[in-house]
């Protein structure tokens, strides 16, 4: 295991060469609803609303939405709920009459909207304008409606951070903030992408780790309870010294991360999403097929790579259906990938 502040010459000049440009947000989501499994995505100027069951499809509804809109399950009067952001706006699907209500705006465009753990009625949502290798003038939002709908600006996560995604992230008794920022610091004084974690409760943050590096410079990261222990994982995708792309696993320390689990490059890697506990890679082999894996724990810090042998078109067209299925809409309808089995593990990999 590695102290994640150890910085190496290789690591400094590869830093310089990054293009990192924050992926857009999920434009496919899945809930329950009175024991019914619904789907919705984003296609185009097309909200779809589906039902789901075992592997059948059934449309219910079709809806105009601003094109690309980002959508996620929150909570809404003690239910789940889908969340749809439009630009600068913020709606919520309301199921019975089959239209959209609005929750309240923004002074800039919703680039991620990231609903609030365990049924709360709230989400923080990181505003801005795109840009590259990150967007600018990045703020976050604490968004609530349990007693009518209001928001607030998270201040002590400044715009100088230019933060770029959001995540939950936990360790036992505590709930997380992580956020992907770009910037200078002391260990490292050059824009870089940094991993910062808080405390979180109710819109408010305390500083937990502001780390300045990963053990190799990150692209992107997510952060899940992979091992179903309620300590969560950071996985991050990041350079290798051939310039490729590679995976790390850490686990929190009593200050920061540790590094558990790693591999070398992996052709083709390009994206990484958490679907509640299951983790899928994403990326293109040199013809230009898709490609897919499943990041299984096997026991401890144990961890393998399981290929799907069905992919989607991007992770943000894919959510997770249940336990062995993901499903989203492409190619004109409704699609569904069977996935690995996270029982079948194999001790020794």
């Amino acid at each position: 295991m590695f102290i994640l502040l150890r910085i190496s010459l290789v690591c400094f000049l590869l830093s310089f060469c990054l293009q990192v440009v924050a992926a857009g947000g999920p434009r496919v989501a899945c809930w329950v609803d009175h024991d019914v499994r619904l789907i919705a995505a984003s296609s185009g100027e097309k909200l779809r609303l589906a039902s789901f069951h075992d592997t059948t499809f059934t449309d219910i509804v079709t809806l105009p939405v601003a094109a690309d809109s980002q959508l996620a399950v929150g909570a809404y009067a003690g239910a789940a709920v889908l969340l749809i952001a439009q630009g600068k706006e913020l709606f919520r699907l309301d199921y019975p009459t089959k239209t959209l209500v609005k929750l309240g705006d923004f002074p800039a465009p919703i680039l991620q909207l990231l609903p609030a753990r365990a049924g709360k009625a709230g989400a923080v949502l990181l505003t801005g304008d795109a840009g590259v290798p990150v967007p600018v003038n990045g703020v976050l939002y604490w968004a609530t409606w349990e007693q009518g709908y209001s928001s607030a600006v998270v201040a002590d996560i400044p715009a100088e951070y230019r933060p770029w995604k959001l995540w939950w992230s936990a360790v036992p008794g505590e709930e997380r903030l992580a956020v992907a920022t770009y910037k200078k610091t002391a260990f490292a004084p050059f824009e870089h992408n940094c991993m910062f974690l808080y405390a979180w409760k109710n819109g408010v943050v305390q500083k937990r780790w502001l780390g300045s590096r990963l053990t190799r410079p990150y692209l992107d990261a997510t952060h899940a309870d992979i091992r179903a222990a309620g300590d969560w994982r950071m996985v991050a995708l990041e350079v290798t010294a051939d310039g490729g792309t590679g995976i790390s696993v850490y686990q929190s320390a009593q200050f920061g991360y540790l590094r558990n689990w790693n591999t070398e490059t992996i052709a083709g890697l390009e994206e990484i999403s958490a679907f509640d506990d299951m983790i899928i890679l994403f990326g293109h082999d040199n013809t230009g097929k898709a490609l897919a894996w499943r990041l299984l724990n096997n026991d401890g810090e144990e961890y393998r790579l399981e290929t799907l042998t069905e992919t989607p078109p991007t992770l943000a067209d894919v959510t997770r259906l249940d336990e062995h299925q993901l499903g989203g809409w492409w190619t004109g309808g409704w699609q569904s990938i069977s996935l690995p089995a996270a029982a079948e593990k194999k001790k020794g990999d």
